[in-house]
């Protein structure tokens, strides 16, 4: 067994850890060191950097290590690195992006969410409806104004008929820990009186914690 303080630098930069020592305390048990690596990778992919530093010896505290905020991220300059090319850290926004673009990327709206309303939802049928997702997800004049929350895409649902929109989906997307913030609750609730809304979590197994880039200008001549 392998168990970890968490300290409040990491409560307080990381809404993620904040939820979870809120769901099952300030002392997380794990079977491994790497186990409790590897949670901490996965919460700095919602928000700030935490890591698993070795417990000082003098500590009373029972436990093997502490979840800490963690140094530095290099989002903006680049790093040292063995691989040829620019290496920077992923920053959260980027893994926000990630999420986003698999469920309503450029290619279209992504084949799980187009199952989910036609097998989930009364009244979407595949031979009578159409879906269309976008990016572009302006909330309707009617409610712009009382509402703070941005969506991150709208869904709309077309008669296959008169391609007449039957109804809108204003979504929400987090990637993998990344928590629904309260205001952003609030605005779902108070669209959901008069539209359709979806919270949508993409999880996806080993994200990456940096990325090289490797650029080469190209010359007419």
């Amino acid at each position: 067994m392998y168990r970890v303080s968490v300290k409040q630098s990491a409560v307080q930069s990381n809404d993620a850890v904040a939820d979870i020592v809120e769901e099952q305390g300030a002392v997380l048990e794990f079977q491994s060191r790497t186990e409790a690596e590897t949670l901490a990778r996965r919460l700095s992919h919602s928000g700030d950097h935490v890591g698993i530093q070795k417990v000082a010896p003098q500590d009373p505290e029972d436990v093997d290590g502490y979840l800490i905020s963690s140094p530095k991220r290099y989002t903006s300059e680049p790093k040292e690195s063995t691989v040829t090319g620019l290496t920077f850290d992923v920053g959260p926004n980027q893994y926000g992006e990630l999420g986003e673009a698999l469920v309503c990327g450029s290619y279209g709206l992504s084949p799980g969410i187009q199952y989910y309303l036609y097998n989930e939802l009364e009244g979407i049928e595949e031979e009578t409806h159409r879906l269309r997702g976008t990016d572009d997800a302006q909330l309707p004049d009617d409610i712009r104004a009382d509402v703070s929350w941005s969506p991150d895409c709208v869904v709309r649902v077309r008669s296959r008929a008169d391609w007449r929109i039957v109804e809108q989906y204003f979504c929400e997307i987090k990637t993998g820990d990344a928590s629904f913030e309260r205001n952003q609750v609030r605005g779902m609730k108070a669209v959901a009186r008069g539209y359709g809304v979806l919270k949508i979590r993409v999880v996806i197994d080993a994200l990456p914690d940096e990325y090289t880039v490797r650029i080469t200008e190209v010359h007419s001549e």
